[in-house]
This record gives C-alpha cells, structure tokens and sequence, in this order.
C-alpha cells in the first residue's frame, strides 16, 4: 500500500522520530513516502504529499493533523493519527494513543467514516470554541505556553478569565433562535469530551449526523469555579453540569463585537459572525 508518512519533528520532544520509527516497522510492506516537517513551517502543499498515496499516517499534534486532514479529506485519502503533540485533542475525542493508532494499522483495520465542522475556508474534527475557550487557546500562542503542556491550559484560562467576563451573542440553531443575550463561552461538538475527559456533549459521536452545541449563558465563573467543575467531571467522567445542550446540523453565532474562535484548540482570527454546519462523513479515519 502506498502510504505517506507525515511526521512534525517538534513534537513530542523529539518523540516523533521514535515514533516514525515504530510506524515504519508495523508498515513494513507499505511503499512509504515521508514528509518531514522540521521546523513547524509546511514547505509543500499537501495535497501534492498526498496526491497518489493509498493513505496518510500524521505524527505529530492538532495542527499537523488539521493541515493533513484537509487534504486527505479533498483526495479522499484515509488518515491515522499517531499523536505526540502538546494538547493532542483530536486524539483524546477520539480516543487515540500512539499505541492503539500502532496496532491498528499493524492489524489491518479498516477506516471508519467520520464527520467534519466546517466553518467557511475552516473545518474542525471534533470542537469549535467560541468565547472563553477560545480567548484561552489565543493565549496559549500569545504566551508561549505550549511547552508546559496541560498546565498550559490552565495558566492560559487565568490570564483569558482576567481580561473577559462575557460577550453579547445571538446563537441560531438550524434556523432557530436559540439564545441570545450575554454568553462566556460557546462550544460546537463533534465528540463528547474535550480537554482531559471532560464530558461536554454526553451523547455525541463523531459519527452520527450531528453536531452538539453547548451554550455557557451569563457572566464567567471564578477560574476556581470552572476548574473544581472540569477537574470533578474529569474524574468522575459525568457531564460537566453547566449550561444548556442542544443538536441539529448547523449553527449561526453573531454579535455586535469580536469574538475569539479556535478549530480543534487551534486559535482562528476573531469574528463577529460564524456559521458552523457538520457536514457527514466527510473523513475517513483509523480509529
């Protein structure tokens, strides 16, 4: 099988190669094509890595797997990810660890179609967060946090939390006016958990025609508040109990002032207006 090997040598420390290493061996009879990205900068258009490939394994974080998907996606090429970046929340919404990704290439399995939140030229594989997740995922990049990796998030989410309070929104639901009035954050779902296991959508799937929205009306809690409430739905496993949830298949968020965006824990450039709809199956992925 004709496979490209996408591997982001800044990752994991320098774990990618070990990694690289590994996946070879398990792909010992692929006819493999390796596209190594030294310095974090994508040289060549991906869809000239993949055009001719029978499928892509990504190693590497959210970043490289979303520039990969992209292409994968427009050639219909099936994607494994075997994760070692910093946050590594696609592979958490799917449940992927670099040895689980491992054997499922060594045991031959089958991609399984999954769906895709597009967002305009933007397209997310499990989440877009809008409002405080978002001004956190700004102040990863802004901050240089990357490296301290879960602890991260959180020194990100203090410094989001003392600049903002909430923004005034106006949230459509397949053509519904949903809520509108003054919102802290805003969460599209295409899995159920996000972060560390943190139950958001309990009944999403990325496979089921859906994408889950959840609304965090008012004003932000303390950042004691929201991290007691995160840290006990992580352990417990049980949705994390703020806010309202609903489903359907696309959603429009405005409002009369910028708001902070992210796709997959990635920040995007601010907006005052984003329509997110799922588009089905949009992926094939080896999960």
């Amino acid at each position: 099988m004709r496979t490209a090997l996408v591997i982001n040598t800044l990752s994991g420390r320098g774990r990618a190669g070990f990694l690289a290493e590994r996946a070879v061996s398990q792909l010992h009879g692929d006819d493999i094509r390796r596209y190594i990205i030294c310095d974090g900068s994508i040289l060549q258009p991906m869809e000239q890595v993949l055009r001719g490939v029978e499928r892509v394994v990504v190693i590497g974080g959210d970043g490289t797997f979303a520039s990969t998907a992209a292409a994968a996606r427009l050639l219909d090429v099936p994607a494994a990810l075997i994760p070692c970046g910093t946050g590594n929340a696609v592979a958490t919404a799917l449940n992927l660890t670099p040895e689980r990704t491992l054997d499922l290439l060594a045991a031959g399995a089958v991609p399984r179609p999954i769906d895709l939140l597009d967002a305009g030229s933007s397209t997310a594989t499990f989440c877009v967060g809008i409002g405080m997740d978002a001004a956190a995922a700004v102040e990863v990049s802004r901050a240089g946090l990357r490296h301290w990796g879960k602890a991260a998030y959180l020194q990100a989410l203090w410094n989001a939390r003392r600049r903002y309070l909430s923004w005034p929104m106006k949230v459509v639901l397949d053509g519904n006016l949903v809520f509108e009035g003054y919102l802290w954050e805003c969460l599209v779902m295409n899995a159920a958990n996000i972060g560390a296991s943190i139950t958001i959508a309990p009944d999403a799937r990325p496979d089921d025609g859906l994408l889950h929205l959840r609304v965090f009306e008012g004003l932000a809690p303390s950042l004691f508040k929201i991290t007691a409430v995160a840290t006990n739905a992580a352990r417990t496993g049980k949705d994390i109990g703020l806010g309202s949830l609903y489903s359907g298949r696309s959603v429009e968020v405005s409002s009369d002032r910028r708001f902070p965006v992210e796709f997959d824990g990635e920040p995007s450039a601010p907006r005052e207006h984003l329509n997110v709809t799922l588009t089905p199956a949009a992926l094939r992925v080896y999960y």
